[in-house]
This record gives C-alpha cells, sequence and structure tokens, in this order.
C-alpha cells in the first residue's frame, strides 16, 4: 500500500501540472527532517491522507490512464476512463492498449511514443478510439512521462470530445466549451470552498450554453432545495425555499433531462414572482452511482431556446458538477471526523492536566505535609535521646536523611506534575525554577533569558512547561551536550519559548529518537494554533522552538466542561 500511494502521489503530480488540477494542500513548513517529523507518526493524519489521495485520481471526472513506456502495458486507470472505454477495469490492466484496440496501426502508437520520448510531455492531441461497443469516440489526450522505481512510465489524460465535435461545427465555440471545462475542472480541485466552486461552474456553463438564469438543487431528506443559482433578481426567494415542483419530480423519476419549449403553457411548472421570466426551460439530473443527488436547470426568456445539443453539453457538465457535491459531502464527514478527534484530544488533555492537579495537590498538601510532621517529630525524638543511646540517635539520624529525601522528592514530584507557583508566581518565574531544579539534578549547564512575562492563559503556561519539561529532558538524554539555553520572548501576538544547545555537531537521523518524543506535546501546542519548529544544523546544533499566538483567542483551546 505505501508503494501505491508514493506511486500514485507521482501520478497526481503530472496530473496537477499538465490538466491544471490543482489539489489545495497545507503545508507546515518547518526545518525538521522529514523522516524525523513527528507528525508524520500521527496515525489519523496519514489515514487522512491516504483517503483524500486515492479519492483524488479515482472519483476526477477526466479519465486516467497509466501505461509502460515500451510495451504499452496498463498499470492503472481511474473510473471516469473505466466507464470512458466500457471495459471493466480487470479486463484492462495488464493488457497492452493495442491488444484493447486503443490503436488503429502499430506505426500510429510507435510514431507517438517516437514524440513523446523527444518531447517528454505530448498535449491537446485528438484521436478515434474504438471503445468496446464498436463506437469510434473523439478523445482530446494529454500525456507525460514519468520515472518511478528507475522505470519509464506513461500517464495519460483523456477528454471525450465526441459530442462536442459532432455538436458544434463552429471552432471558435467548440474551443470556449473546452477551455470552460479545463477551468471549471482547476476549479473543481483548486478549492474547498463548495459555494464558490459551484457559483463558478454556473459561470463556466454560461460560457457555452445560453441561459438567463440557471439553478442547482440538492435532494436532502426527500425534498429538493436549491443550493446555488445565478439570473434571478431575487436571489434570495430562490435559495429560501423548498421546491416541489412536478417538472423536477419527473426527472428524479425518469433520471433523464428534460426539455421543454415553453414552461408557461406547461402545468407541471410552479410559477413563483423570481422565476415568471422563464419561457424555455432544459432539466438535467444529477447522478452519483446510479442515485438521483438532485439536478441542474437551465432557463430562457425565449420559448424553443434548447435542443439536444443543448442536452449533451449540459450533462458534460453535470457530471463534475455530481461529483463536486459527492466529493463535498465525503470531505464534510472527513472534516467532521477530524473535528470530533480533536475534540476527544481536548478532553484527554483537560482530564490528564485535572489529574495532575489533584494528584499534585494531593503530594503537596497531604503528603508533604505529613511527611514535614514526621521529619519533626522525629526531631523531637532525637533531642530528646539521652546521649548514651549514640546508636539510637544514629539511627535517628539516618530516619531524619531519609525523610528528608523523601520529602524534596515529592516536592519535584508534586512540581513537575503541576507546579503550585504557576498560579501566583506566573510562568516566568516556574521555568527559571524548573531550569535551576533540572541543571541542579542533571548537571547539564543551562542559561535562562526572559524579555518580561505579562499574565498568560493557564491553558498556554501549562503548554509552555510542558514543552521546557520534554525538551530538556530529551536534549539531555539524546544529545549528552554540556550546555544548553532556554529563552522566553513575549509580544503582543505571541509568546515563544525556545530550548537550543550549539556544542554538538550532528545531523537529523542522529536525533531521530529525540524527534518522537515531541508528537503528543506538537499536538498540544497545535490546538492552540501554535508551531512547533526544530532546526538542526552542523554549525548551529539544534534548536527547539514553541510559538504560540496570543492577539486572537485559541478556538482549538483546552476548554474545562
Amino acid at each position: 500500500m505505501k508503494r501505491r500511494l508514493e506511486f500514485l502521489n507521482k501520478i497526481i503530480t503530472k496530473i496537477k501540472a499538465n490538466s491544471s488540477i490543482v489539489c489545495e494542500r497545507r503545508e507546515v513548513k518547518t526545518n525538521m527532517a522529514s523522516r524525523s517529523n513527528p507528525r508524520k507518526s500521527n496515525p489519523i493524519m496519514k489515514i487522512q491522507s491516504e483517503v483524500l489521495l486515492q479519492a483524488v485520481f479515482q472519483s476526477n471526472p477526466i479519465a486516467i490512464v497509466i501505461a509502460t513506456v515500451e510495451e504499452g502495458v496498463i498499470v492503472d486507470v481511474n473510473d471516469s476512463f473505466v466507464r470512458a472505454m466500457g471495459f471493466t477495469r480487470k479486463n484492462m490492466i495488464g493488457k497492452t492498449s493495442s491488444e484493447l484496440g486503443f490503436w488503429k496501426t502499430k506505426e500510429q502508437r510507435l510514431a507517438f511514443i517516437h514524440t513523446l520520448k523527444d518531447q517528454r510531455i505530448v498535449q491537446d492531441v485528438e484521436m478515434d478510439i474504438s471503445v468496446k461497443s464498436g463506437e469510434e469516440r473523439i478523445f482530446n489526450f494529454t500525456s507525460e512521462l514519468f520515472e518511478s522505481g528507475g522505470k519509464e512510465f506513461i500517464v495519460t489524460m483523456l477528454h471525450d470530445i465526441t459530442e462536442s465535435k459532432r455538436l458544434y461545427e463552429s471552432e471558435k465555440w467548440r474551443r470556449e466549451a473546452a477551455e470552460a471545462m479545463q477551468r471549471m475542472t482547476l476549479d473543481i480541485m483548486s478549492s474547498l470552498d463548495l459555494d464558490q466552486v459551484l457559483q463558478n461552474v454556473l459561470t463556466y456553463l454560461g460560457q457555452v450554453i445560453r441561459y438567463d438564469s440557471v439553478c442547482l438543487f440538492l435532494l436532502k431528506d426527500g425534498k429538493i432545495y436549491p443550493i446555488a443559482s445565478k439570473g434571478f433578481e431575487d436571489q434570495a426567494e430562490i435559495l429560501d425555499a423548498v421546491f416541489e415542483s412536478k417538472l423536477i419530480a419527473d426527472l428524479q423519476r425518469v433520471r433523464q433531462p428534460i426539455v421543454v419549449a415553453d414552461v408557461q403553457t406547461d402545468s407541471r411548472f410552479k410559477f413563483r414572482p423570481a422565476t415568471a421570466h422563464i419561457h424555455g426551460w432544459l432539466g438535467v439530473p444529477l447522478i452519483v452511482h446510479g442515485q438521483f443527488i438532485g439536478c441542474l436547470t437551465i432557463d430562457s426568456k425565449q420559448a424553443n431556446a434548447y435542443n439536444e445539443q443543448h442536452v449533451a453539453l449540459a450533462q458534460r457538465f453535470a457530471a463534475p458538477i455530481a461529483a463536486i457535491i459527492e466529493n463535498a459531502k465525503l470531505y464534510d464527514k472527513l472534516r467532521a471526523s477530524h473535528e470530533q478527534l480533536i475534540q476527544l484530544h481536548r478532553q484527554l488533555i483537560v482530564s490528564q492536566e485535572d489529574e495532575r492537579r489533584r494528584i499534585s495537590s494531593k503530594l503537596h498538601e497531604d503528603t508533604g505535609q505529613t511527611l514535614v510532621a514526621m521529619q519533626f517529630n522525629l526531631d523531637s525524638i532525637r533531642t530528646a535521646l539521652p546521649p548514651e543511646l549514640q546508636s539510637l540517635r544514629q539511627q535517628t539520624d539516618e530516619l531524619l536523611s531519609m525523610v528528608g529525601a523523601l520529602t524534596k522528592q515529592i516536592r519535584l514530584m508534586a512540581h513537575d506534575l503541576r507546579p503550585p507557583a504557576l498560579a501566583t508566581l506566573g510562568i516566568s518565574s516556574v521555568l527559571e525554577d524548573y531550569v535551576d531544579e533540572f541543571s541542579e539534578q542533571s548537571g547539564l549547564e543551562i542559561d535562562y533569558q526572559n524579555t518580561g512575562m505579562p499574565p498568560l492563559p493557564d491553558d498556554v503556561s501549562i503548554c509552555l512547561y510542558r514543552f521546557l519539561q520534554v525538551a530538556l529532558t530529551n536534549i539531555n538524554k539524546y544529545t549528552h551536550a554540556s550546555h544548553a539555553q532556554v529563552n522566553l520572548q513575549c509580544t503582543d501576538d505571541y509568546v515563544r519559548l525556545s530550548v537550543s544547545e550549539h556544542e554538538q555537531t550532528r545531523d537529523a537521523a542522529q536525533l531521530t529518537p529525540l524527534f518522537n518524543e515531541f508528537a503528543q506535546i506538537q499536538q498540544y501546542i497545535e490546538l492552540l494554533n501554535g508551531q512547533l519548529t526544530v532546526e538542526v544544523s552542523a554549525e548551529h546544533g539544534l534548536q527547539l522552538t514553541a510559538q504560540i499566538p496570543l492577539s486572537e483567542p485559541t478556538q482549538n483551546s483546552p476548554q474545562r466542561p
């Protein structure tokens, strides 16, 4: 699966470059080596990445085929290619394009391969291809060479332009239609804003089919709701209502386009003030996996405005529109699942901090107080012992020493869990105390600097404290440095805590175990809309930085219910 995903990732890169399909990705840039990024160890994010990558390839409205160069053996196809050719995936994978009849002659393919090897990319080629039914279809395709695993492959993206060629004798109209489809495809793949994408699609539709108004409807809970429209004087009247039109009901029933010469004379059309201008009408169902999910209606002020040519072109637009809506539903489900995971993580952090606070309080107030009282009583007993009981005095001294050491350990444990001084002295003093104690215990010499610190939100203070704990512990564990620096900075916009050591010369691969320790604290920082960065270089050593914004409320910050 991993090698297949890497292979598909290269293909998606080619698709983005040559068919203007752009998948918008949010990439957090850090100087951390990619193999060491804690984020990539997160299984939830990995699963989401795999699902989205497969969705881009398989549900792409453009037909895509991948084949070897020399033999022409088909390696993979997407669902659109299967539908375009009529063959099943099983009947195509492993066979050559010549065996399937995609090339009329051997010489034709050899000439194409020669050109492709010479130019590396061949764009906008038109060719007649015989599909399974025996019908010759006209395809416009783009092919490009790429390498994977030391072997050359061809990725080809095809558009079926048969209807376009047959419908429009005007070269200008054909070119405008192709350009509109190309720009529409770009919008489909480059934006996650469904409302904006649908508005753009309706605009592109208007470039090839003249309309006075147009509307997209979606079936939800058994009712038809408009989700996007253009050309109506009162958009609110259209978008704020449930439509109960017999014409749309017929579209849902027959699942085939319907053309009405003049709806003014058709009793199935339900008029509203906003639709009084409509005469010519064309309705196209939106079908996904054989199910009716909505429809596209195109309106004209002129009667007899639409014919079979317009029907065919509208159907070409309807297919990607249906895919957009279905992919948006999938994305919403994934986003909801991701938000649910974030919420569960918030609750987990809150529970952990509450439990740490409770245990710290118990250790400090109960166990600590008991040990102090025990130490006081032992000291009183020792004082009361007569000089001749020297052996018993020595045993009492040993007990006092043990109780003192235990008291110190309990205090340090309580401090590590939840510093009691955090609420009173503030984060800067607490971090300075922790640095002093860590330096004393570990022998690591640490310089602590701060620029003055105003009161911070409790969740930010705790996050910085946890980051310092993890950073110093792992620097001491994995780098064996003798000197480190801690720098705390605060501005009106953010607070930044950096931990660095500059004595060791190393590469990032040597610090992989250290990076793995930061996965959980990185998630905590990101919940506060912050960023964790790691910089490693032979000249400057290692620097770990946590930066958390202060200028805006942290919507993801853990809150107690």
